[in-house]
């Protein structure tokens, strides 16, 4: 197993679940929030996620937490050997994201970043996420598990 896909919605230990893996396996772990986001919370143009998503998916090992946009979710799941699947109640994700922004310094934050500013957006994401995109990465995980 090279290739590990890590899926979810925020708050449920993603780049956690990462770090573990790529200790223990000697993989290279890649987070997508390291690149969608600039510094601010400004969102990376399309062109320059698509861009280091392909140059990852070209190594010959990785894995990747995060989303991006859900064509990205979608052919990552296609190409990893294997799918880690973080799917936590609404309220487990909440708190989950809540314990990060309490965190002073949080490493997993993209450069220039700070999930303390941005609780409540942080909230409302996690909440559109469960009721709008959760139910989509689902499928597209059942989809890889026939093939």
């Amino acid at each position: 197993m090279q290739r590990i896909a890590i899926v979810g919605n925020g708050g449920g230990g993603k780049t956690t679940a990462g770090r573990r893996l790529s200790s223990a396996l000697k993989i290279p772990l890649f987070s997508v929030d390291q690149v969608q986001w600039e510094p601010g919370w400004v969102p990376a143009s399309p062109y320059k996620v698509q861009e280091w998503h392909d140059s990852i998916l070209s190594k010959p090992s990785w894995i990747i937490d995060g989303w991006g946009d859900m064509d990205l979710v979608a052919e990552r799941l296609k190409r990893a050997e294997a799918i880690l699947m973080i799917d936590f109640s609404l309220e487990d994700h909440l708190a989950g994201a809540r314990l990060r922004e309490q965190m002073a310094e949080n490493p997993d934050a993209p450069p220039g970043c700070s999930y303390q500013d941005i609780p409540d957006r942080m909230t409302q994401t996690i909440e559109r996420v469960d009721r709008e995109l959760m139910p989509r990465l689902r499928q597209l995980v059942e989809a890889q598990q026939g093939e």
